[in-house]
């Protein structure tokens, strides 16, 4: 499972190791494309630890950094930018990829 031995090889301490296509792997694009699930799951992760934290910034251009004006757009839903708090920027972003994820003309499953 290419999800398991990019595991493996990141404990070495190896980078490099960690992002080639293995010997054995023929498919680069599944390769990357397992690798961009497995980023975006890892960080998803991660914000979920810290973002109690963040619930209380809830007020448009409040969050870390300090005075720093969020906007999203994504071409679709919000097609000029909107202003946002910090987390909501965070969450547009995280939906955004996790869609992105899920399109198949993207990321193609296999048969």
């Amino acid at each position: 499972d290419l999800s398991n031995l990019t595991k493996r090889t990141l404990k070495t301490g190896n980078l490099r190791e960690a992002v080639k296509l293995p010997r054995n792997e023929s498919n680069l694009n599944e390769w990357i494309a397992t690798n961009c699930v497995d980023l975006f799951n890892e960080v998803a992760v991660l914000y979920e630890l810290c973002a109690e934290d963040a619930d209380r910034f809830t007020q448009p251009g409040e969050g870390f950094p300090p005075n720093f004006e969020y906007r999203w757009a994504d071409g679709a839903t919000h097609t000029k930018p909107i202003r946002c708090s910090s987390p909501e920027y965070v969450n547009y972003v995280l939906n955004w990829i996790e869609d992105q994820i899920h399109n198949e003309d993207i990321f193609i499953v296999a048969e």
